[in-house]
């Protein structure tokens, strides 16, 4: 006699049922990995995964950038053996004039849109932040 299986008890247990990340998700993951991966100790080979939750949004400003700051420190009060912290900053031109996290309004008007991740030393890591 076989044993009936059972079925996950939520929607996103089931591999099938979670939903595919969008374009948004899937950039603003890599503009939180991509400065902080070369940070590791070497020999680092232990899963680490870091979860970026937005509970609260300005609705003027994106929370895109803020995530690598906070991955940074969440990593920096964390067990792990991670030497830096990091800041991630948009900057923009807007009306020449250089402006450091530009509003979405602003964002729409810029000749310039790039995401930049540092140290207090060096840059890590920037990017042209993506545009729709």
């Amino acid at each position: 006699m076989s044993t009936p299986t059972r079925r996950a008890a939520s929607p996103g247990a089931s591999s099938s049922a979670r939903a595919r990340a969008s374009e948004k998700e899937v950039l603003t993951s890599r503009c939180i990995d991509r400065p902080l991966r070369p940070l590791f100790p070497p020999g680092w080979h232990h899963e680490t995964q870091i979860i970026a939750l937005v509970l609260s949004a300005d609705e003027n400003y994106d929370s895109d950038v803020i995530a690598i700051t906070g991955a940074s420190a969440a990593l920096a009060i964390s067990e792990i053996p991670f030497q830096k912290t990091l800041a991630g900053v948009r900057v923009g031109y807007v009306n020449d004039e250089i402006v450091i996290n530009p509003t979405f309004a602003q964002r729409k008007e810029t000749k310039l849109d790039i995401v930049v991740a540092a140290a207090r030393t060096a840059s890590s890591w920037s990017r042209p932040a993506p545009r729709k």
